[in-house]
């Protein structure tokens, strides 16, 4: 267990100083920190990184029926002949739980966004009302957008496009 671990299981569970709840908020924004720069690696210019928001009346993340709608998400965007990966969580414990999280990255073409992925992400919001999508591109410059409608999403797929487009043109690498 690394020392920054040890540190914050002392802190957790009991009364914090001001102090206490500092040095956890400084573990917990190094611990992001590294999250989104092991991110920026394995996306890359060539992957999209889409994450599935749940609505607040959604089933629980690991709950065979939400596991059920991220499978059928995979499949779809596959089935477009995408590459996809998917990013999960195992539980350790006896009745441990687990599955896919919601977090993908998925292969983007020189030319855009394929077809089957913006038809895949907009079946995923339209099924229920409040999910939402966030989607990253670019290694050098994070670009974060998100959406909560299908129109909504469209603009945010094209804007991928339209720096694809641009990034093309100037001959740079995908």
């Amino acid at each position: 267990m690394s020392q920054e671990n040890r540190d914050l299981r002392s802190l957790i569970g009991s009364r914090r100083s001001p102090e206490q709840e500092e040095e956890i908020a400084k573990i917990i924004a190094s611990w992001q920190a590294r999250q989104e720069d092991d991110w920026r690696k394995l996306r890359g210019d060539s992957k999209l990184q889409v994450t599935l928001i749940a609505a607040s009346d959604d089933a629980d993340t690991f709950s065979p029926e939400y596991q059920a709608e991220l499978h059928h998400f995979i499949e779809q965007v596959r089935a477009g002949g995408s590459e996809i990966q998917s990013f999960g969580m195992a539980m350790d414990a006896v009745d441990g739980q687990g599955g896919t999280i919601g977090e993908f990255l998925i292969e983007i073409a020189r030319s855009g966004v394929p077809a089957a992925m913006a038809a895949a992400i907009g079946a995923w919001l339209h099924a229920r009302y409040g999910r939402k999508v966030r989607v990253k591109f670019r290694k050098d410059q994070v670009e974060e957008i998100s959406a909560g409608t299908v129109q909504e999403i469209g603009d945010v797929l094209k804007h991928v496009t339209d720096f694809l487009d641009r990034k093309n043109k100037r001959g740079d690498d995908v």
